[in-house]
């Protein structure tokens, strides 16, 4: 029998498409909507998430009141520097959603509503938050209370 020396375009190919296969995948992980669980804790609480874990660069988060209950979301320094894709804070019940920013580093990529066709609440001290866009009182009818203090 006799053997056939690879072409070079078969090799060009197989190897493009490897490259191509390691680029792609397994990629980035898919965006997700994560939903605030949790009546009063810390954005980096894996389980005060669902589905559970902590938000990432890629996921659009949602907090509001849980259980029928006036609800908090903290972020400090011990939480660290996280970010989002876009970030909601919102109550469509007579309960309240209130975001407590008091250290730490969070960037939403794109919005940040507080208030989005009824309530919210966010207060922001000696931290960082970076967004694209920040909307207090996105809908006609909604309001919102925003809180900027201390260095």
């Amino acid at each position: 029998m006799q053997s056939r020396p690879v072409s070079n375009s078969l090799l060009r190919h197989g190897v493009a498409a490897l490259v191509v296969g390691l680029l792609l995948g397994p990629g980035a992980a898919p965006a997700v909507t994560k939903t605030w669980n949790c009546t009063n804790s810390y954005w980096d609480i894996i389980n005060c998430w669902s589905p559970s874990g902590v938000p990432l660069l890629v996921d659009d988060v949602i907090a509001g009141p849980v259980s029928a209950t006036n609800t908090l979301l903290r972020f400090d320094s011990v939480t660290g520097t996280r970010s989002a894709n876009s970030l909601l804070i919102n109550s469509t019940t007579a309960n309240t959603i209130s975001f407590l920013q008091t250290g730490g580093s969070l960037t939403i990529t794109t919005n940040e509503i507080v208030g989005s066709t009824s309530t919210g609440s966010y207060a922001l001290g000696g931290s960082s938050n970076a967004m694209t866009y920040l909307y207090l009182g996105y809908c006609s009818g909604s309001n919102c209370a925003y809180d900027l203090y201390g260095a």
